[in-house]
């Protein structure tokens, strides 16, 4: 199986499940959003961390919580806080309501100290808070996050607490400031990528987009293969990808060999992971319907006879509507009628010569995850128009740093998950 090297450890694809489109703290009702399946989030603050900055965080995890569905049946939130010793403040089954949870919220208060332990602080959280009778739902495979704040180094070691959880197949997020050491908080987090570092973490009002949209949207559980291997167990989805077929061959065959590594490391199958493939220029044309192959070897000989098809123009509202119209649906091999996660990934080199703000917006009332991509002559706002979220746009200078820097792209196209729940507006 092919592995994607990410920093010192070897990573399978795992779940960065995503952006949610919801925007910083919003209304909800007039944007649109991700559904948000259950989980139990954990917030470890640092509580030596002084008044303002405890006040700031406490503020932080309260918006988050407004924008979530709490109840013992959807989200749960806990919190522990230490310096020297840790305490648990709120249990993940102590309060079912966000007025409740947000009350108790606002009676947490900081504890000044030269020093923190947060390697005992991490433990404290396998042995005390992620068990039943404190609210965790771990035994009923509910994804289990904890995020880390902290403004210091440790003064113990963190890498045998980090392991244990990651052992449970909690998903550990590790966000610093000030003296936090950079290092330590990718020994903690499951994936480097899950560290934040911050100037101060009032930013956190600012620009807690990222953060949030983790939080909110991870899912599954670290599965340990071995010293060095992890990965996440990658749910049923339906992927397809939407090229520009004008981009020449050179371009077209660097797509092409992405997708083919893409697909070597995801679980092909009818009731696992389905991929499709549509190509355009001024008109849309299927190449791989969703169910038209199910193994990884049948699907990986038939994306090398996709070819490039030179053009000047390209009319990518239409070749939405295509996908649309012709691909999401069940004959097709679309599971879209049984709420599989549908994603389309738009890769193009120019700026398109219709309009693509109706088709897009048709995608989207459907449910549709769309993510895209642009290099070249592509219109970065045209491509924010037609992405379900403006973090899921990606533009690169040449589509062969496909195959250099994959990461980004990938992970939310493995991962993510949920419909787009739009509101009126």
């Amino acid at each position: 199986m092919l592995l994607w090297t990410m920093g010192k450890n070897r990573w399978l694809l795992y779940a960065l499940l995503g952006i949610m489109a919801f925007g910083l703290f919003p209304k909800l009702e007039a944007q649109d959003a991700l559904a948000v399946g259950k989980r139990d989030i954990i917030f470890l603050i640092d509580s030596s961390m002084g008044a303002t900055i405890i006040n700031a965080v406490r503020e932080f995890i309260k918006r988050f919580v407004d924008t979530m569905p709490i109840g013992p049946d959807q989200v749960q939130v806990g919190v522990a806080m230490f310096s020297t010793t840790p305490k648990s403040e709120i249990n993940l089954n102590s309060f079912s309501s966000k007025e409740s949870l947000s009350s108790a919220l606002s009676r947490i208060k900081p504890k000044p100290s030269v020093e923190v332990n947060i390697g005992a602080a991490l433990d404290f959280v396998r042995t005390n808070m992620l068990r039943p009778e404190s609210g965790s739902r771990i035994q009923d495979q509910v994804t289990q996050v904890v995020l880390l704040l902290t403004s210091k180094k440790s003064k113990d070691s963190v890498q045998q607490p980090a392991e244990a959880l990651r052992q449970r197949g909690v998903l550990t997020l590790a966000a610093g400031s000030k003296d936090a050491d950079e290092a330590e908080l990718k020994q903690i987090a499951f994936d480097e990528a899950m560290v934040f570092i911050l100037r101060d973490f009032r930013l956190l009002l600012r620009i807690s987009r990222e953060m949030i949209s983790h939080l909110s949207t991870l899912t599954g559980v670290v599965v340990t293969e071995g010293p060095t291997e992890t990965a996440l167990a990658v749910g049923k989805r339906d992927i397809i990808f939407l090229i520009d077929s004008s981009m020449g061959s050179t371009i077209i065959n660097a797509v092409r060999e992405f997708i083919k590594r893409f697909v070597d490391t995801m679980p092909i199958g009818p009731d696992q992971v389905q991929v499709g493939v549509a190509m355009f220029s001024t008109t849309p044309k299927s190449e791989i319907n969703l169910n038209s192959f199910s193994s990884k070897e049948s699907l990986s000989s038939a994306l090398s006879r996709i070819k490039p098809k030179p053009s000047v123009e390209v009319n990518i509202g239409a070749a939405l509507d295509f996908v649309r119209t012709n691909m999401l649906r069940p004959e097709s091999g679309s599971r879209i009628q049984d709420q599989v996660t549908q994603l389309v990934l738009l890769l193009t080199s120019k700026k398109s010569k219709d309009s693509v703000q109706q088709p897009a917006e048709a995608l989207r009332r459907m449910g549709v995850l769309t993510l895209a991509a642009g290099s070249k002559a592509a219109d970065e706002a045209e491509l924010k128009q037609i992405a379900f979220d403006e973090a899921v746009v990606f533009i690169l200078k040449d589509f062969r740093l496909l195959l250099r820097n994959p990461k980004e792209i990938i992970s939310h196209l493995s991962t993510l998950t949920g419909v787009v729940v739009t509101g009126p507006n």
